[in-house]
């Protein structure tokens, strides 16, 4: 994809997310479906921290390491603006690493952050719901041998992370999402991903997902 494709969705995306995200139900699918495509901006800390993740492709080959808590400004979790970004630890050692990422607050009901079905299991059991998107295991070695995989959606996506000091930039590009958004204009959901906005900060419990190395 040329660099002036690339701007020129990155611009369309902003612009629709922002007047999507609070219009009509269907316009507000195709804002969220719009902020699903990727995710673009900056990152602040108030400490020094540090994050160089140059190589994480479709959770199965990564290479790097990131552990940085602060601020996000940009497009992710379904908003444009400012939002918490928390990285515990992600990694990857090429076939073998962790998801840690958590951009914005929880929503239960967004396939991108969580297995939906878990979630509705928890609620039919009466149990608590996490307060933050769990942690997933990562790597082309590491899946087949242990459990906690992240949500099938995200397989579709490529990540970057660089923090250094203070600042640093995050990227994740999503080509499935792409493909949603186009299709979701004749009100095709392949994803089954269109979803309210996300809620308020959960209030209630405390995450029950793995979150081993």
């Amino acid at each position: 994809m040329s660099g002036r494709i690339f701007r020129g969705l990155v611009a369309a995306a902003l612009a629709l997310a922002a007047v999507g995200l609070t219009g009509c139900t269907y316009l507000g699918h195709r804002g969220r479906d719009a902020a699903d495509m990727f995710e673009v901006g900056l990152t602040f800390s108030k400490k020094p921290q540090f994050a160089l993740l140059p190589v994480d492709y479709f959770n199965l080959v990564g290479l790097g390491y990131s552990n940085v808590e602060g601020t996000y400004v940009g497009i992710g979790n379904r908003r444009v603006g400012a939002m918490p970004i928390k990285d515990d630890g992600s990694y990857g050692l090429l076939l073998w690493g962790k998801d840690a990422l958590k951009v914005g607050d929880l929503n239960p009901k967004d396939p991108h952050e969580v297995w939906v079905g878990e979630m509705e299991r928890l609620t039919a059991e009466g149990k608590p719901l996490p307060t933050e998107r769990p942690d997933y295991h990562k790597g082309l070695v590491r899946l087949p041998i242990q459990d906690n995989a992240p949500p099938p959606i995200t397989f579709m996506q490529c990540r970057r992370n660089i923090h250094l000091g203070w600042v640093g930039l995050h990227a994740s590009f999503r080509p499935l999402d792409i493909i949603d958004f186009l299709l979701g204009w004749t009100t095709l959901d392949i994803l089954s991903d269109d979803i309210g906005p996300a809620p308020g900060r959960q209030t209630v419990a405390t995450s029950t997902a793995a979150t081993g190395p």
